[in-house]
């Protein structure tokens, strides 16, 4: 039996279209995905009346689904076809926020958190693995995926809160619902790929454990890195809660801008990883972020935190299509499963603009509701 795959996609005439339509349907769940994780804390204390506990088990639930999911995620996309293991994701990812539209209490709140963590974990392991059968014949095809992905995030944000307003929780949950359906319908629209070569599968199936001992090196800076950003993360939603007294709405739009330039500068900074190498790209956005982190400690106003986070934004747009690329993956083999293993929830985006609001938004009484993509994740975010 042959399965779309993808190998060996850097030739296929195909190809092109392929990742047009499915860095469309990145757009269309991204946004959702990531506004959903915006307003989950604030919906579930406000809609369902949970208390702190109990909303940070809903996130925990999606969470904890979507990284036991992943492995499992990659091995589908070694040996099915891809575009329907990424259909499936979104399809999983409406009907979590139906499920979420359509809650009256904690039960059918978990199930849905249940549903969107094993949807995204299937939908962006499938779509990361699409858009990587062509990195031989385009090296620019991560960054495309992380510009589409935030583009998404920040559209969804404006569009969310515009018509928050008007239709409420419920009508903004249906309408994620309809982007995430729609995204699936285009994935499936997808040409299909090249068939799997003889052998691939079986490789696919028992290479996980392998691979995974091959990427510790990157799990372990990943690990690292997401760590020191959700601590900074957390002390800078603090920061602006705290010290500058400012609501859920306003500490969005301090962090718009940095997301709106991840969302247009991943591309060009790609052309100085063409043009300078990853490791001299990589170190400048170290220095990047250090500088970040250091002008906060005398960040006198909103609006100083808010370019300084543009130029936070800027150095995550250069990292990470570098970070995913460095992934020793081999197109249509069981290094997808290892990148099931590395990938975050979310949009495999770790600690990004898009996502920081949602560490803060102000659950029951007060409490600081965390992300389940953050890191989520995102993912991911």
């Amino acid at each position: 039996m042959t399965t779309d795959t993808g190998t060996e996609a850097a030739d296929h005439p195909r190809g092109p279209r392929r990742e047009r339509l499915t860095l469309l349907a990145a757009t269309l769940t991204s946004g959702p995905a990531e506004l959903l994780d915006f307003l989950l804390p604030l919906w579930a204390g406000a809609a369902l009346g949970l208390g702190a506990t109990e909303v940070g088990v809903l996130l925990a639930v999606e969470m904890l689904f979507s990284l036991a999911a992943r492995p499992f995620a990659g091995v589908l996309a070694d040996t099915r076809d891809r575009r329907r293991v990424a259909a499936a994701g979104a399809l999983l990812y409406a009907a979590s926020a139906t499920g979420y539209a359509l809650a009256t209490g904690p039960a059918p709140a978990y199930l849905a958190a249940a549903l969107g963590g094993i949807g995204g974990a299937l939908l962006w392991v499938a779509v990361s693995a699409i858009v990587s059968e062509r990195l031989a014949a385009d090296s620019a095809v991560f960054p495309r995926l992380f510009s589409a992905q935030e583009t998404g995030s920040w559209v969804a944000f404006v569009t969310g809160f515009v018509l928050l307003v008007r239709i409420d929780y419920t009508g903004v949950f249906l309408l994620c619902a309809a982007a995430c359906a729609t995204a699936a319908v285009l994935l499936l629209r997808a040409p299909g790929g090249p068939p799997t070569a003889p052998g691939e599968t079986d490789a696919a199936h028992g290479g996980i454990r392998a691979v995974s001992r091959r990427l510790r090196p990157m799990l372990l800076a990943v690990a690292l890195t997401t760590t020191a950003e959700a601590a900074l993360s957390l002390l800078l939603l603090f920061l602006l809660q705290r010290e500058f007294g400012l609501d859920v709405m306003s500490i969005a739009f301090v962090f718009l801008p940095g997301a709106i330039a991840m969302s247009l500068a991943a591309e060009r900074m790609h052309t100085y990883v063409v043009r300078f190498g990853r490791a001299r790209v990589l170190m400048a956005a170290s220095l990047s972020g250090t500088a970040f982190a250091t002008g906060l400690a005398w960040a006198p106003n909103p609006y100083v935190i808010a370019a300084l986070w543009i130029l936070s934004g800027l150095s995550w747009a250069a990292v990470m299509p570098i970070q995913r690329r460095s992934s020793p993956r081999r197109p249509g083999r069981a290094s997808d499963a290892a990148w099931g293993c590395t990938s975050r929830p979310g949009c495999s985006v770790p600690c990004s603009a898009r996502s920081r609001p949602a560490c803060c938004t102000s659950g029951p009484a007060g409490w600081p509701a965390v992300s389940s993509r953050r890191p989520s994740c995102c993912p991911a975010r």
